[in-house]
């Protein structure tokens, strides 16, 4: 095999990935082998930045996906919550809800009251 891709050979990868369901990896494919090259990277190197690329788009579409499901309004963030608001109780626990902990504990969360 040629040390460079003839561009049928290119087309194909980009068709290969997005078969695959890989759409951010062929788009970036080509532009990314051109800075692997230039940057001498290995070919795990060029592999794993392409596949950084696919994860990081990935998380951002699905967090964008959920936001939108969710039906939240968007300005309303913990940057805009007024804790002074906040019941005592609620304020004090409010701290070990932002941590997350409870997600990775795979813990249910209750929440009773007025929004």
């Amino acid at each position: 095999m040629s040390a460079h891709p003839t561009p049928a050979a290119e087309h194909t990868l980009a068709v290969l990935l997005r078969a695959l369901k890989l759409p951010t990896m062929a788009r970036h494919a080509e532009s990314v082998a051109q800075t692997a090259e230039k940057a001498g990277w290995s070919f795990g190197q060029y592999l794993r930045h392409l596949s950084a690329l696919e994860v990081e788009e990935r998380r951002r579409r699905r967090i964008e996906r959920n936001q939108r499901a969710s039906k939240l309004p968007g300005e309303k963030t913990l940057a805009t919550l007024t804790r002074a608001k906040l019941p005592a109780r609620v304020a004090k626990q409010l701290p070990t809800l932002c941590d997350g902990g409870f997600v990775e504990r795979a813990e249910n969360v209750l929440i009773f009251g007025l929004p």
